[in-house]
């Protein structure tokens, strides 16, 4: 008897063509060069984009409503032709313009008149003129200085700044049209002033004072040019050497003391006036009471609690310092109680407590003996570290404690950065690793401190730390971003004193463009869940290497044209200062190497990279742990990068069986195909590459090709932006355990 027919939905065809394109408008016109605009335009489905048309001819094609075309030729009338085209290939009416470019413009204008000194000063001069003329139009005015250009303005009055005092100077101007002709130039002879000391402060007073402040103000002083600010001295050392506001507050001033503050200002030339004096004395204050009442409120074998009742001060307690044995501990702890920690059983100590005032003053300790309790630390676990560039991996053994080990903690520079599960055994996209943990974001060529730290049940730790190097890169950045493949790296200087400089980049910044695809193949294997594909990025590095000498010349073009050989796969990764990017490539075509002189040569690479998307180097992972199915379990996983699509790597471990992968955010699921199942067997796994569309089924005898797992018309998803939403359920498989699993997706720009 045959069994039940599946209902598969399809999307349906997009036949309905964009709206025509409306606002087409004209927003500069030159001699060869015209911008236009227009209104956006909305589809039912999605619009892929705008094509431009000059004289009946596809000029070319924009995602944004804009364009600027240029090369054209001057006092020539184009038509120029919008349309909008969607996802599927419709494409709207024409929108069109006609424009004229600007006629060709060979005549100079004439000079500008009166060219006069207008005001001047020891460090400026202004010039003024009267307008020039011109058979289109005068664009600008050039300012030059002792025959030098200056810059060009689009008026007068004009201020010529940082000169000499008692100089005189050539000043000239002209005139210059929007096609580039230039005047003849007329100049003016200016002299610039004596510079004359500015005029101290006035009326420097106190505004306010406190135990630790004082505030002052006080009248600006004056210069023939300008007050560039205020000199602030106290007790004879300079506070401020260009202070910007007539007032200042001192902060950090002990209670009750006198100081001498001093006020000069200071010119745009260093100059400084003579100086207001003001003395001042901050108010007194009186340091806090003994905290009452110190006392030992609890001990473990590793640590000691007290507690105390609260001092008192004149104005307020804002901490108490606590001491152990003689050593502070921490200062200005905010509150009545403090847990030392890390300490030796079976000891007796000395702690003292004293109370800190807001200005930081500490008045008389509190001091009692407190003992802790007698144990054994845990059994330091033997470490074994292994250091990439920007890596850390550590492996451990097991450690014993007399009372039981409850927790293992991995330490970065003595900070907890991952606590593995108790038995030790993670689960990872590549399958399960045991007490493995690798550290990420490391800096090339920098020592750390790494270890693993073992907790027993009444909390003591035993800790075993190394120092290991993360690798060194084998260059020094000379400009960002750094550009690597393989072995070789732009804007570098190699091991071996090549200087690699990186002068051109095309297609890595780029959008990349959108193919149309024949048809949506929904739920097909290998087939486009979307309207479109995302075409191959074509990028392009050009730039000159520089070597010490000839033979490191040659040297260094060897080993750029064996950087990748033509039939491999390799990886792009490009180096910013706060962000790394990465694109796996290949060469599109030879590598081009040209000497340009002894010790100099020019290189291109061209490659290619199938995947259009750009992805950081580090992955983003999650686990989903369904303990015992039938049942659900829930992963988050969020990616700040901004492609709207990006593929993921999705692992599942057993015991499962008849298993639903399901992405909340668009809603699709991958099934397995009936009574499919897997075992409690961390050998047995299925790998599902949401890129490749691909299912690899894993055993112990190996990896084999596992489509068939799959239910018929799988449902392919790809993950988005943001949050990323996966449950996991499934049916009991006939052995205990937890089903797992673990998505990995690389954020992709």
């Amino acid at each position: 008897m045959p069994g039940p027919a599946a209902l598969v939905a399809r999307q349906p065809v997009d036949v309905t063509p964009p709206p025509a394109v409306t606002g087409l408008r004209v927003v500069l016109v030159t001699q060869t060069r015209v911008d236009l605009e227009w209104d956006p335009v909305t589809d039912d489905y999605t619009l892929a984009g705008y094509t431009v048309y000059l004289d009946g001819v596809v000029w070319g094609e924009t995602s944004t409503p804009g364009a600027s075309l240029t090369d054209l030729e001057p006092g020539r009338s184009y038509l120029v032709e919008v349309d909008a085209v969607d996802a599927a290939g419709n494409r709207s009416p024409r929108a069109g313009v006609v424009v004229e470019t600007l006629p060709l413009d060979v005549t100079p204008p004439s000079a500008p008149g009166g060219v006069s000194v207008v005001a001047a000063g020891p460090y400026r001069v202004t010039v003024d003129w009267l307008p020039a003329t011109d058979d289109v139009g005068v664009f600008a005015y050039g300012v030059y200085l002792d025959g030098e250009h200056v810059e060009d303005v689009p008026a007068g009055p004009y201020t010529v700044t940082g000169l000499t005092p008692e100089t005189s100077y050539r000043v000239g101007v002209d005139a210059v049209d929007a096609a580039g002709n230039r005047s003849p130039l007329l100049e003016v002879v200016a002299t610039t002033t004596v510079d004359l000391p500015p005029t101290p402060p006035v009326n420097v007073v106190l505004t306010e004072v406190t135990r630790t402040t004082a505030t002052i103000a006080w009248g600006p002083g004056s210069d023939d040019d300008l007050v560039a600010g205020y000199r602030v001295r106290l007790d004879g050392a300079v506070i401020e050497s260009l202070w910007p506001a007539p007032g200042y507050t001192f902060t950090g001033l002990e209670a009750g003391s006198t100081h001498t503050c001093e006020i000069t200002t200071v010119d745009s030339g260093g100059q400084e006036s003579t100086p207001a004096v003001l003395v001042f004395t901050t108010a007194p204050d009186m340091p806090p009471t003994p905290p009452p009442g110190l006392r030992q409120t609890g001990a473990t074998y590793t640590s000691i609690t007290v507690e105390w009742d609260p001092a008192s001060d004149d104005v307020g307690v804002s901490g108490y310092d606590v001491h152990l044995d003689g050593t502070l501990v921490q200062a200005d702890h905010p509150g009545l109680a403090f847990t030392f920690t890390e300490l030796a059983e079976g000891t007796t100590y000395q702690v003292a407590v004293r109370a800190v005032d807001d200005i930081g003053q500490r008045g008389e300790p509190a001091v009692i003996e407190a003992s802790t309790l007698d144990d054994t630390n845990p059994e330091p676990v033997p470490v074994e570290v292994e250091a990439g560039e920007t890596t850390i991996t550590l492996r451990w053994g097991e450690s014993s404690d007399d009372f039981g080990v409850v927790a293992y903690r991995i330490l970065l520079n003595g900070v907890v950065v991952h606590e593995p599960p108790l038995d030790g055994v993670e689960w990872t996209i590549d399958g399960p690793v045991v007490r493995t943990h690798t550290i990420r974001g490391l800096a090339p060529g920098l020592t750390y401190r790494v270890g693993v730290q073992v907790e027993d049940t009444i909390g003591q730790t035993t800790t075993t730390e190394v120092e290991v190097q993360t690798r060194p890169v084998p260059f020094t950045p000379i400009e960002w971003p750094v550009y690597r493949v393989g072995d070789w790296a732009g804007n570098t200087v190699d091991a071996h004193g090549v200087t690699w400089v990186v002068e051109q980049v095309e297609g890595w910044q780029s959008s990349p463009p959108v193919r149309v695809a024949m048809a949506d193949a929904d739920g097909i294997d290998g087939g486009v869940a979307g309207a479109g594909l995302y075409g191959p990025r074509t990028i392009t590095l050009e730039g000159r290497a520089v070597a010490p000498t000839r033979l490191a010349m040659l040297a260094a073009k060897q080993r750029l044209a064996r950087v990748l050989h033509p039939a491999d796969v390799g990886v792009l990764r490009v180096e910013a200062l706060h962000r790394i990017l990465q694109a796996r490539v290949r060469l599109a075509e030879e590598i081009t190497i040209a000497d340009e002189g002894e010790l100099v040569f020019s290189y291109r690479l061209v490659l290619t990279a199938p995947d259009p998307r750009r992805y950081s180097p580090d992955p983003v992972t999650g686990v989903a742990v369904l303990d015992q199915p039938p049942g659900q379990a829930t992963l988050t996983l969020t990616l700040d990068g901004t492609y709207p699509q990006v593929p993921a790597r999705l692992r599942l471990f057993g015991p499962i069986r008849n298993w639903v992968i399901t992405h909340q955010e668009t809603g699709q699921s991958l099934r397995a195909a009936p009574g499919v199942s897997l075992p409690a067997d961390p050998a047995y796994s299925v790998l599902i590459d949401l890129g490749a569309r691909t299912v690899t089924r894993h055993t112990p005898e190996g990896a084999t090709p596992g489509r068939a797992l799959l239910a018929h018309l799988p449902a392919w998803f790809q993950l988005v932006p943001g949050v990323n939403t996966f449950t996991l359920s499934g049916e009991y498989a006939g052995e205990p355990g937890a089903a797992r699993l673990i998505v990995e997706a690389h954020p992709a720009v």
